[in-house]
């Protein structure tokens, strides 16, 4: 299996390396994608809030198993939010009253975002250095693309992110939170089961879904999971 680390994904592991020296790139094979449920969702168990990444995929195939799909953004957000608020775990979130519901201008502002765009659309509530790991990420998922890699190079990249943001040490609390939530959503939402999600290996579209993903975040759990969950089925 190829690997593609980006230039400035290696520069940045090692500037955020406690010792200054970039941690080792590690190939992963099927059995390092761990499984959950004995559902073929790739987890990450150093990733401390991988369980909003799981509930996504469980939003995700939920959604998948409708025999009608909404025709409009208004619809496909009342159709997100019913299957959110039947969720258990989504009920369950610490932060669930902080849910600011979703508009259409919300989803629209997302649309026709190129990857060399990333950075003006992420919250100016981000850090520098928070911008600076989104945009490597979004531009080694694109050579990802560009060198017609497999979603296991997907996930790869976006584990390696991970492990970026857990060991940075300029980072405050709350970018560390939103980020790892981030990751962990785009983590199960590139990942390509074979049956449920028939997408070609395209991420380009995801850049809009990306910046949503990850703004949503920094508001609070909810906001990421419905605000990720619509502007992913908005632009498939």
């Amino acid at each position: 299996m190829k690997v593609f680390a980006s230039t400035t994904l290696v520069l940045l592991l090692a500037s955020c390396s406690p010792d200054g020296i970039a941690p080792a790139q590690q190939e992963l094979s099927a059995s390092d994608l761990s499984h959950k449920n004995a559902t073929a969702l790739p987890a990450n168990p150093s990733n401390p809030e991988d369980f909003i990444g799981t509930l996504y995929a469980e939003l995700l195939q939920q959604y998948e198993l409708l025999n009608t799909k909404p025709a409009t953004i208004p619809l496909l957000i009342q159709q997100c939010e019913t299957l959110a608020w039947a969720n258990a775990d989504f009920l369950a979130l610490e932060d669930l009253s902080a849910y600011d519901p979703i508009s259409v201008a919300d989803v629209q502002a997302y649309q026709n975002i190129n990857t060399a765009d990333l950075r003006s659309h992420l919250s100016s509530g981000y850090s520098t250095v928070a911008k600076d790991l989104y945009v490597a990420l979004g531009a080694e998922l694109t050579a990802v693309k560009a060198n017609d890699g497999t979603y296991q190079e997907a996930c790869q990249a976006i584990m390696a992110t991970e492990a970026l943001i857990i060991a940075a040490p300029n980072l405050t609390a709350t970018e560390r939170h939103a980020m790892l939530m981030a990751a962990s959503i785009m983590r199960n939402a590139v990942y390509e089961d074979g049956r449920k999600r028939k997408r070609d290996r395209d991420w380009e579209w995801m850049t809009g879904h990306f910046a949503a993903t990850a703004n949503g975040a920094l508001e609070s759990s909810p906001q990421a999971l419905l605000l990720s969950f619509v502007t992913d089925l908005y632009n498939n």
